[in-house]
């Protein structure tokens, strides 16, 4: 047992390399069990709620890898958080007031070919910044061939494209 301790650098002022890697070994494989138990959600989607997670959860556990935290209350503290960010998410998807004030709301910032000025304020965007986003999801320049388009809880922005009429008239003539 005292070998252990020492391994990990449990009660240890100042940790070697050896102790700090072993931490670090220990501390990935307890995040990825910590993750595959939570929920990977802040992994593929980004939003402030996931992002502010994967922050705090990084921070906590890198204190225990170098030392400045004791590394069993580091990892039960890493199945809290886990937790958590599992029930705060489970709250947000039953009630749906609590999900838009946590996780933010979806904004319409063009409908109908027109921009909507008042989201675009709100979501602190320019012209611009919508323009750059258009030519690199969709390959269009023009505002006005976007049916409408979504500022989404991500911070992603998607473009829903008016029918391509060529594709409405091959469908007319199938019917007909």
């Amino acid at each position: 047992m005292g070998n252990l301790k020492w391994l990990l650098g449990i009660n240890l002022k100042d940790l070697n390399i050896l102790q700090m890697s072993l931490r670090a070994v220990i501390i990935y494989l307890s995040a990825l069990i910590t993750v595959k138990i939570g929920d990977k959600r802040f992994i593929s989607k980004t939003t402030a709620f996931d992002l502010i997670f994967g922050i705090i959860i990084g921070s906590v556990l890198s204190r225990a890898i170098n030392g400045h935290a004791s590394l069993i209350p580091t990892l039960f503290t890493a199945f809290v958080l886990v937790g958590m960010h599992w029930l705060i998410g489970a709250l947000a998807f039953k009630f749906k007031l609590f999900g838009s004030l946590i996780k933010g709301k979806t904004k319409i910032l063009i409908k109908d070919g027109k921009i909507n000025w008042k989201e675009m304020k709100a979501a602190h965007l320019t012209e611009d910044d919508l323009k750059l986003e258009l030519r690199y999801e969709t390959g269009k320049t023009k505002i006005e061939e976007i049916e409408t388009a979504y500022f989404e809880r991500n911070g992603k922005i998607s473009f829903i494209k008016y029918p391509d009429k060529k594709t409405i008239s091959a469908k007319e003539e199938n019917i007909n």
